[in-house]
């Protein structure tokens, strides 16, 4: 999972809370979902900028969802926000190329559970603590001398590497271009299925 996932779950149950009705019907309240979204590739110092754009472009019909942002997830230079930018911001950690999933946590918690569940006896974790070491040294191994661990998909490779681009070109002049080009990167990854949590 990662910290974007969370991010659009929490924001698409304050819309099914208080726009589903209208969901379907209205692109304008699926636009301003998209660039809310995006606020998480904004620089740390730009997030507040991006959000006054939303804002000031968006429908009145979403300004309970906007309000709802703002005090939850931006804040504003007066008052903070109940879950701080650097929290949920993505911005570095992609053009660092570094994760932002725990998808490798995740399978690690999977392997042990596995084991977990069964009658375990001193020598049987010592045992499994040991073939965990030797996985995790074969995996640094590996890291270190420069192949990954896991195949990526060429398809999920070239969408990083816009995405990665984008940021890279990032100009406070053209925020209004940067907000509707992540925000149509979204819209195909869920059209795709691939976020089928926050989709339509």
């Amino acid at each position: 999972m990662t910290v974007f996932f969370h991010l659009s779950q929490w924001f698409w149950r304050r819309i099914q809370q208080q726009y589903l009705k209208s969901w379907f019907k209205d692109d304008s309240l699926r636009r301003v979902f998209r660039q809310v979204q995006t606020l998480a590739f904004f620089p740390l110092d730009d997030v507040i900028e991006a959000f006054n754009l939303i804002k000031l472009n968006a429908p009145k019909n979403a300004s309970s969802f906007i309000f709802y942002v703002e005090k939850n997830y931006v804040g504003s230079l007066s008052k903070k926000a109940r879950f701080p930018v650097e929290l949920w911001n993505l911005n570095e950690r992609v053009k660092l190329d570094l994760p932002r999933t725990n998808n490798n946590i995740e399978s690690w918690h999977s392997r042990i559970n596995k084991n977990v569940n069964r009658n375990l006896t001193i020598k049987k974790v010592i045992v499994l603590f040991k073939n965990e070491q030797n996985s995790m040294e074969t995996d640094l191994v590996m890291l270190f001398s420069g192949r990954k661990l896991k195949a990526v998909k060429s398809q999920v490779e070239r969408r990083e590497e816009e995405l990665k681009n984008l940021l890279h070109d990032l100009q406070l002049s053209n925020l209004d271009m940067f907000l509707n080009g992540i925000a149509r990167m979204i819209s195909e990854k869920i059209c795709n299925g691939k976020l089928k949590s926050t989709a339509n």
